[in-house]
Parts: C-alpha cells; structure tokens; sequence
C-alpha cells in the first residue's frame, strides 16, 4: 500500500476518539511497512544525527530510545533531552524562528497553562517538524503522525484562554504549517459526554466538565468555519468503525 501523505493530524473536541482511531492507523500502517513517529519519536530517533553530541548527550539519547521501544516518551521537560534539542535549534535558528514567528501568538501567557508548557509543547511541535522535513526524502516509509499537531495544541491553547480571538486564529490558520493531511474528528455529544465522564470516574486528567465540553464544541465549529485549506471530516463511531478499515483511504 502506498499512502500519498506523509504527514497526517487530527483534531477535534477531547473524547471524540483521536487517540483510538490514531491507535487503529498507526497499528495498520505498521502492518503494511511503514514507521509511524510522533513529535517526541521524531526528536528522539533523529535529532541525534543532526547535531554535534558529547559523550554524555550520545548515551542519553541511547537510553531514551531504548525507553521508545518499551512506549516511555521522553519529553523536553527532560533536562537532557532539552539540552540537545537546544542545540539542535541553535544550529537551524533562522528556520526555527521562522516557523515560530508563525504562531508567536499561541506563546503568549494565558491563566489555566503556565508559559514553560506552552513552551515545550510549541517548541516540541516545531523541530519535530523541522526534523521530519530533513529526513522524508531519504526515509520514504517514515509517516509523521502527532498525537496532538498544530491544529489541536490550537484549540487546547486557544480553549484555554478566557477571550478567544478569531482574528490571531485566522491568521495562525493561513500560514499553514500543519502536516499533509488534516483530519477533523467527530463524534455524537452524547459520546462525548460519555468518554469524559468516563475518564472523570478513572481520574484520568484528560476529562473535561460538561460547561467545558459545549465550550470547545462551540470552538471546534468556528476554527471549522475559518480554516482556509482542504481538509477531511471523519464521523466516529466507535461500534462501527471498529472493523471499518475504510478511514484509512484518507491516507
């Protein structure tokens, strides 16, 4: 199977089923050959082969990719890790400011998420992308598939704020660093409301109240409305799509 884009992100209100329909792709892309990486994977897997390394910064990354292979994800919270990616912006500033420059407002501090996460989140995304734009040419099996892309941190950071400025989001829109292929996830309210009550009873962190739940609807709907390029909308239902291979013709 060859796929026509090598870059794929979802987005959509938290509990309409990114993360199980990403599972189920991500699973039947590797099945068929490819390597399928997300943000973190890419900077790990690769960034090592694109700066100069001392000897303690070589072992780190060994040791953070053999954690890949039992699933532990390094992030940039980690001082190492935060070292070398470092680097590695230092050595592509103009690039790097460059994409940044493209979304500077999302950087700005808003009340329920400090600028220090904000910050890793943002930084995270773009030399991931950075990365995976030196290394597709050469690694033609390689997807690039964020648990979260530009387009849902987005919404999440835009959520977030107590004003919400269609203006900046229109602007952030048209400049278009979002991978290949965008992806609009939806689900019913009523699953919705049934995933995240769900994860309140787990105590999962991901759950959102049922105020907060109408709110990034309402947001998910007009970043819709905005958005200048081409995009799919998929409907998710979990009992039908189960066995439904079909999504994967998106890719």
């Amino acid at each position: 199977m060859k796929i026509k884009y090598r870059s794929i992100e979802f987005f959509g209100v938290s509990g309409s089923g990114k993360s199980f329909l990403r599972k189920k792709i991500k699973k039947n892309l590797e099945i068929k050959g490819y390597k399928v990486f997300d943000a973190r994977e890419i900077i790990v897997s690769f960034v090592g082969k694109h700066v100069p390394l001392n000897m303690s910064q070589k072992i780190n990354l060994i040791l953070f990719n053999l954690l890949l292979l039992i699933n532990i994800k390094t992030t940039l919270w980690n001082e190492s890790l935060n070292q070398i990616c470092n680097i590695y912006k230092n050595n592509n500033l103009k690039k790097f400011n460059h994409l940044k420059n493209k979304i500077n407002f999302l950087y700005n501090k808003n009340i329920k998420i400090s600028q220090s996460t904000t910050r890793i989140w943002l930084d995270e995304l773009i030399i991931a992308l950075m990365l995976f734009q030196k290394i597709k040419k050469d690694n033609e099996n390689i997807i690039y598939f964020p648990d979260e892309g530009f387009l849902q941190r987005l919404m999440l950071l835009v959520f977030s704020k107590e004003k919400i400025k269609l203006k900046l989001i229109k602007k952030y829109l048209k400049n278009k660093i979002f991978c290949d292929k965008i992806v609009h996830i939806n689900a019913s309210k009523k699953n919705i409301y049934k995933v995240n009550e769900r994860r309140r009873l787990n105590k999962d962190n991901k759950s959102i109240d049922e105020k907060s739940i109408k709110k990034m609807i309402d947001l998910s709907e007009k970043i819709k409305k905005i958005i200048s390029f081409k995009y799919v909308s998929y409907k998710n239902n979990r009992i039908k799509n189960f066995e439904d291979s079909n999504f994967l013709k998106f890719f």
